[in-house]
């Protein structure tokens, strides 16, 4: 048994994540004078230390062979990062999606955070 299909689902879902709620959101953020929920993450942290958990997180509809054919990414965002070189857990909702409405797995990636930094025994900023 081959796992090709499921690895490259895998990779699409990673990458439609990255696109958030798709430019058309973003542009809206950007106009109202906010970033985007990773663009706040960076600004936030030690540069190029952020370690995104879950971003293929969310829902996803398949076709009859399944085959993705669209993927809402959670709308919450979470990882590791460093800030001033101390790691720390770091997440928030991205308001590029649904204007930041919780989704389900949004809901439950906020809720692992908080169990996530108490395990890993770091700081959480949310």
């Amino acid at each position: 048994m081959s796992w090709e299909s499921e690895v490259k689902q895998i990779k699409q879902r990673r990458e439609a994540a990255l696109k958030q709620g798709g430019e058309d959101s973003i542009g809206r953020q950007h106009a109202k004078g906010r970033l985007t929920i990773r663009e706040r993450i960076d600004a936030l942290i030690d540069p190029g230390s952020f370690d995104e958990i879950g971003k293929a997180a969310g829902g996803a509809e398949y076709g009859a062979n399944g085959e993705l054919i669209d993927f809402t990414p959670a709308n919450f965002v979470l990882g590791f990062a460093t800030l001033d070189g101390r790691r720390i857990l770091v997440g928030g909702e991205d308001f590029t999606i649904k204007g930041g409405s919780p989704s389900p797995a949004g809901l439950r990636k906020s809720v692992y955070t908080e169990d996530l930094a108490l395990q890993a025994r770091v700081p959480l900023m949310q």
